[in-house]
């Protein structure tokens, strides 16, 4: 029998090159780091209450506003006058 390996052979190819580990250490590192600021930024939104997130979501999406007059402003003083007392 020839010393030739075979499909089932037991040996390992060479590890990677230093670089290589390099950069997959630094994409597990950045994965890792992502992952916990996303959870501490979903975790943070869902302690605040809803309000909070109401009052806010006009400094986001100002056309959005949740807040917003609803009637509209007396254009005299006598239609102002007559709004509050009538």
């Amino acid at each position: 029998m020839p010393d030739q390996p075979s499909n089932l052979s037991l040996e390992r190819e060479s590890a990677p090159s230093l670089p290589v580990r390099v950069a997959r250490a630094a994409k597990v590192l950045f994965r890792t780091v992502g992952r916990l600021v996303g959870t501490l930024f979903v975790i943070g939104l869902s302690l605040l209450p809803l309000s909070a997130l109401l009052v806010a979501l006009p400094a986001v999406a100002p056309n959005e506003a949740v807040l917003s007059d609803t009637v509209a402003p007396a254009r005299s003083r006598a239609q102002r006058f007559a709004r509050r007392a009538l």
